[in-house]
């Protein structure tokens, strides 16, 4: 601080400066002597409260005073200074003491305060979102029981409709009824008095009054005090129910097309059906050449038919992302050979070439999925052939690398055809797209081969690409990769897929179409079984009361009574020891997975058109007097999709790691408990444990122990002792086959 002394004349004008300190002098850039000699008004030559006369005179009357003023100093700056001045008497004189501070640094923070301050007002003032500051008063138990509003913005006033001065100093609660409660309960909810300090933000809160929605960002402090950020959502949340009703609307759109897809699946599949089992019956007659050939073509149209079906179905369980990739054991150079036989009478009838080469290095067996594999391949080979009309299509298998454990390979479907523009190129693998209408009319189909190709790659891990030259023929390859297979294990499987040949069975065939009547009847009766007809569930259901049946073959959709309830009324039926399988003989789509179909009595699938190998095949398996589930889906089982497609297919071993051991010995203790269980003749007990096996089988996709121990749980619910005894002691066989 500068310390100035100097004498006060009588007149109230400065007397002669009696002395200053060195920081003074350094200050003012004068030496001690140089001051001493200066008149004051000099260096103070203007102050905040006038002239020197007049503060002399607020001396005189108040012996004390602050001000600020500032000093020039010898090179003529000024100095900001605060002054503080008092007066009294030294030696008979009157003197005044002056002690000055610089206060250059404060008013450059204090200018800066300003400014921010000026520029936060307008932020907070001007922000689209409504804030206020308000201060907490809790009840005892030391929560939220009101808000005291002591400052609010623009926006805030504009929001809710309330001026500030009629905010401000009120109690929340009368502007808000409903947002204390609420408050309240959200912030204990999410313990604030425990945060502090901090933010919690309530994503949604409904104004009754204003009927909008509002989001709010509360910044917590523990003085008490709480600031809110209101942002207004009612906009989204409309454009939020608006996308959920949107969102509804392509759902149910979606499952109407499929359910169109699903009927239109059944109303062409059932006619195709009695179209193919009849030329499939005459075939097996005595015909001439040419009535063969004509028969052959016959059918190669139901083929073509049934291929465009397919098509569209694969197309809408692609769209609906519900294409499943399975990883089995197979044999490429098998699957490639009767990918090439199914299509050589096409090419033969074209006059064409086809043919196929593998790399000399490439595996034999593979682990992948030989049914998506195999459609496509047959899509690519199809759409060669389409578009050749003279040359060759060459289907060639390359390896790109190999490992211990996996292969890539590379398939590539040369042809000599039409070629395609570049123009075209990038609209070949569009939905429904062909080149134009020429082709259209020259070259059928329904344009979605290639589609269906490329998803299906994909779906697959690997890419599909295409070169072409017009005029010239086309290349289309696609990369994939698969695991290395195991020879024994695809062994295994096929002499696991050989079919036992039983004796003639009773079989009762549930179906409203004449003529699938007729087929199947004939299907069945030249393998010797003896076969009754009901036309709907209700005839079902007379016939079943009135004689007993080794198989029940059940169409899905039908008049009067349908197959589904028609099965639950015959196993409620059943007495004890007393068990029919019921096949399901359908073109329709059935919904859910394989428990549902189990708990509705239903024991297997048939797709159609019904093929006659396939037909025997679930007959033979299901129909084995010996033991109603002795082969049950060992031999084989059929795929379910939702848009409508049944696939028949046949299954391989499980292939088991070391780890599933010790799964496998849980099972084993529980399978011996439930046998205990068993002679007590405890129910409850015996279901609760047929569920964990259940459970626990998934993990080391035992299949076949999960379906028997459903069948278990379920013959439980029915109290079946005799039965459930029946299916402990195959449960304990399979499970010596998997041990």
């Amino acid at each position: 601080d500068c310390i100035f002394v100097h004498e006060l004349n009588e007149d109230g004008s400065h007397g002669k400066l009696l002395e200053v300190n060195n920081t003074a002098c350094h200050l003012l850039q004068y030496s001690r002597e140089e001051l001493l000699n200066i008149s004051m008004p000099i260096i103070f030559p203007f102050g905040k409260y006038g002239d020197l006369k007049s503060l002399v005179g607020q001396l005189y009357e108040k012996a004390m005073i602050s001000f600020e003023g500032y000093f020039l100093t010898k090179n003529g700056d000024l100095i900001p200074m605060e002054i503080a001045a008092h007066s009294f008497y030294l030696d008979d004189r009157r003197v005044m003491l002056s002690i000055a501070r610089d206060i250059t640094e404060r008013q450059k923070i204090e200018a800066l305060i300003r400014e921010n301050q000026l520029k936060y007002q307008s932020l907070f003032s001007n922000m689209e979102d409504a804030f206020f500051y308000a201060r907490v008063i809790e009840d005892k138990d030391k929560i939220l029981d009101e808000l005291i509003i002591l400052e609010v913005n623009s926006a805030f006033e504009n929001m809710f409709g309330y001026k500030a001065k009629d905010i401000v100093g009120n109690k929340a609660s009368q502007l808000f009824p409903a947002i204390i409660p609420s408050l309240s309960k959200r912030l204990h909810n999410k313990g604030w008095r425990q945060k502090e300090k901090g933010s919690i933000r309530i994503e949604e809160w409904y104004s009754e009054r204003m009927e909008r929605w509002y989001s709010i960002l509360l910044f917590l402090s523990n003085k008490g005090y709480i600031g809110a950020i209101i942002t207004d959502i009612s906009q989204k949340k409309k454009a939020e129910l608006e996308l959920k009703r949107a969102k509804e609307a392509a759902e149910n759109a979606n499952r109407a097309k499929s359910r169109f897809l699903a009927n239109m699946s059944h109303e062409i599949r059932t006619p195709i059906n009695g179209i193919w089992g009849m030329i499939d019956l005459t075939l097996l007659t005595d015909l001439s050449a040419e009535q063969r050939e004509n028969l052959l073509t016959a059918k190669s149209c139901a083929e073509s038919l049934l291929k465009i079906i397919n098509d569209i179905l694969d197309f809408a369980k692609m769209e609906a992302g519900k294409i499943v990739i399975e990883h089995i054991h197979f044999d490429i150079k098998e699957l490639i050979n009767d990918i090439i036989r199914s299509h050589s009478h096409h090419a033969m009838r074209k006059g064409i070439g086809l043919s196929y080469r593998f790399s000399s290095n490439t595996p034999q067996y593979l682990i992948g999925d030989p049914n998506r594999l195999r459609q496509v391949l047959n899509n690519l080979i199809d759409n060669g052939i389409k578009f050749t009309e003279r040359g060759q299509v060459t289907l060639s298998i390359d390896v790109l690398s190999i490992t211990q454990r996996e292969t890539e390979l590379k398939f590539a479907i040369s042809d000599t055809g039409i070629g395609i523009p570049q123009q075209k190129m990038d609209k070949i693998f569009e939905s429904f797209s062909q080149l134009d209408n020429t082709y259209t009319k020259r070259y059928r189909g329904t344009g979605l081969g290639l589609v269906i190709a490329k998803q299906l790659v994909e779906a697959m891990g690997g890419a599909i690409g295409v070169q072409s030259q017009e005029g010239k023929g086309s290349t289309f390859d696609c990369e994939l990769r698969f695991g290395l297979g195991d020879k024994t294990v695809i062994q295994r499987s096929r002499l696991t897929s050989i079919i036992k040949t039983v004796k003639p069975l009773d079989v009762l065939l549930v179906e409203d179409e004449v003529t699938n009547q007729r087929v199947i009847k004939d299907m069945l009766m030249l393998k010797g079984h003896a076969v009754d007809i009901a036309d709907n569930g209700k005839e079902a259901i007379m016939l079943y009361k009135q004689k007993k049946y080794d198989v029940i073959l059940m169409d899905i959709q039908m008049p009067e009574m349908d197959g589904i309830k028609a099965a639950r009324r015959i196993r409620q039926m059943e007495t004890e020891g007393v068990y029919t399988p019921i096949i399901a003989l359908t073109a329709y789509a059935i919904q859910g997975d394989r428990e549902k179909f189990l708990s509705m009595g239903i024991d297997g699938y048939i797709p159609k058109p019904v093929k006659m190998e396939d037909l025997q095949a679930v007959i033979e398996q299901f129909g084995a007097k010996k033991d109603l589930v002795q082969d049950f889906n060992h031999i084989s089982d059929v795929t379910l999709g939702e848009d409508g497609e049944l696939k028949f297919i046949t299954k391989d071993d499980a292939s088991m790691k070391v780890d599933d051991l010790s799964i496998l010995d849980e099972i084993r203790h529980m399978i011996r408990d439930m046998e205990k269980m068993v002679k007590d003749g405890n129910i409850i007990s015996i279901e609760m444990t047929a569920d964990k096996i259940k459970v626990i089988s998934e993990k080391i996709s035992a299949s076949e122990i999960k379906d028997v121990a459903f069948r278990i749980k379920l013959a439980a619910r029915r109290g079946n002792l005799e039965y459930i005894n029946k299916m402990v002691e195959r449960l304990r066989s399979i499970y010596e086959q998997y041990r």
